[in-house]
């Protein structure tokens, strides 16, 4: 005679075998419903592509960063003369030579 716990299992599996055939039975009709009626297309044509001859050579490699910089000791930098530069007398040097007009430049030659 069959114990109370296996007629329950049982029944599991027969309900379990029952959900998986169906499962498989929608699967199968998936599939044969998805099939196209008609034959297979032939692939795209493939695209062109650019080719570049391959060529050795030195390029400069450097990048740029923003950040700031802190000495272990740092010093205030402080003018050692009073007054007013009233003229220029280094040209190679100034970015005012030779004209008042351009911004920031004075009449007398200084910034």
């Amino acid at each position: 005679m069959l114990t109370r716990l296996q007629k329950t299992l049982i029944k599991h599996k027969l309900l379990l075998s029952i959900i998986v055939l169906g499962l498989l039975l929608i699967l199968g009709v998936a599939l044969v419903a998805g099939r196209s009626k008609n034959p297979a297309e032939a692939a795209p044509a493939s695209l062109a592509v650019e080719v570049a001859q391959v060529e050795q050579k030195d390029v400069p490699i450097y990048s740029e960063w923003i950040g700031t910089t802190d000495g272990m000791v740092n010093a205030d930098i402080k003018a050692q003369v009073t007054g007013y530069l009233l003229r220029d007398r280094s040209e190679a040097f100034s970015s005012c030579a030779g004209t008042s007009q351009r911004p920031g430049c004075s009449v007398s030659g200084t910034t």
